[in-house]
């Protein structure tokens, strides 16, 4: 997947070809880019990305 292609919010992170250990390794880095703890097991119990309403502020 190129950067400049459209992104189907309802693709499942393995479905772009995450691993266990890729998904361990975004989550440390979010967790370092937005300040926040992430709980280990977030990005496996909802491997979607959210809707892009609950990813905007307000």
């Amino acid at each position: 997947m190129g950067t400049d292609e459209e992104l189907d919010l309802d693709t499942s992170f393995f479905d772009l070809g995450l691993t266990a250990l890729r998904l361990s390794e975004l989550r440390k880095r979010l967790e370092r880019l937005l300040g926040v703890a992430i709980d280990e097991t977030a990005l496996f119990n909802q491997p979607r990305s959210p809707p892009s309403s609950a990813a905007s502020p307000g």
